[in-house]
Order: structure tokens, then sequence, then C-alpha cells
């Protein structure tokens, strides 16, 4: 049976207006996870630093953590995906993991540069 987790005890939400959470420790796929009156399955195992999405979001939005656009999804997200890039999947294939990764990624980097 999956493990069932309150939002608390796995992600945290650094600003209100976020569509994607930092999992604060590691969440196995098929974690059930209670959100703000709803609950989300966990797609693939996500390990403690990576985001998940909390909301839908669909195919060309912006990503948002910590208040700020880091990147566009290039596929829609549903709550409970990890959200994953190029990067990140390129990173974790040469590790040693003990489970499998999305076959895709869902968001590319989109950063604004920085202007004072």
């Amino acid at each position: 049976m999956a493990n069932q987790y309150d939002f608390q005890e796995v992600g945290r939400l650094p600003a209100s207006d976020d569509n994607v959470a930092i999992a604060t420790r590691r969440i196995d796929a098929g974690a059930k996870i209670d959100y703000n009156g709803h609950s989300f399955t966990i797609s693939h195992t996500i390990l403690e630093g990576h985001r998940f999405a909390i909301q839908a979001i669909p195919e060309g939005e912006l990503l948002l953590s910590w208040g700020l656009p880091f990147g566009v999804a290039i596929t829609d997200l549903s709550p409970g995906d990890y959200a994953c890039n190029q990067k990140i999947l390129d990173a974790l294939a040469i590790r040693d993991i003990d489970f499998a990764l999305p076959s895709h990624p869902n968001f590319k980097d989109q950063i604004a540069p920085y202007h004072p």
C-alpha cells in the first residue's frame, strides 16, 4: 500500500503563488499527498530538494518557485508530477538510483535575467 502524507510532512511552498513545491524528503512514486483539501498521487520518486507540481500547469505556462519563474511547461503537468528538465534527467541517469525516471522532461529552463 502506498504511503499517505500531509503536504507539510513532505513539501514546502516558499511563496503562496508557487505552482510547484520543494520536496523536503524523498517521496516515493505512488505516495498520496493531502494538500489544501484535496489529494494527489506522486508520479515518480522525487528526491529531497527536487520539485513537484501542486496544481495543474498547462503546456506553455510558467513554473513558479520562490515566487519567481524558473521554467516553462513543455507538456501539461498534473498535481504530483515530478518537475524535471533534460538536465535533471541526464544528471540522474548516470547515478545509481533505485527508481524509474520520467521518460521525457516536462519543462525547459526559462529564467529571466536580473536587472537592477
